[in-house]
């Protein structure tokens, strides 16, 4: 990543990020990598209900300002939350685009939910990822996550691999 590449971090009331821009990265990323069923993706990635998951962090590249990675913290509070403790916290909807990959954006996104949810005082901080996700792993795993296999879930026939980093 860039030194001059900053994250930006917002929320619903404060929108940095456009809509639409949220809603191409994650089309982009999840339905044209194939990570996500485009029917699915019709309503799952309107911008409205990204944002009603939690608090967005977001990376823009700093020369052309176009969005290139956006991360969610979804609390208790979310409607997408799925663990059970609610002294946890989950990472929803890592997306980073895929010129950007292997630049610092992915870790830099989750250092960043990592140290606003140690200030939030979560105990843990959980997350999901698909099988094909290898990048997503290896860079989860360099972040500290491991794996969680007691809760890992599957929806539609499509499985889902919980890792979890102890704050």
């Amino acid at each position: 990543m860039q030194s001059e590449t900053e994250i930006v971090v917002f929320d619903g009331a404060t929108p940095h990020v456009d809509d639409r821009e949220i809603e191409t990265l994650l089309q982009k990323v999840y339905v044209g990598e194939g990570f996500t069923d485009p029917e699915i993706a019709k309503t799952a990635f309107v911008a409205a209900t990204v944002r009603g998951r939690g608090r967005v962090f977001a990376v823009r590249d700093s020369e052309s300002a176009e969005l290139i990675g956006m991360v969610i913290l979804a609390a208790p509070s979310s409607r997408m939350w799925r663990v059970d403790d609610e002294r946890e916290a989950e990472v929803h909807l890592l997306a980073v685009s895929q010129d950007h990959r292997e630049s610092g954006v992915g870790r830099a996104l989750i250092e960043a939910v990592v140290r606003a949810a140690r200030a939030e005082r979560y105990v843990r901080l959980v997350l999901w990822t698909q099988p094909t996700m290898h990048a997503a792993q290896r860079l989860y795993e360099r972040c500290g996550f491991v794996r969680c296999t007691q809760r890992d879930w599957a929806r539609n026939g499509r499985p889902f691999w919980v890792y979890e980093l102890v704050l």
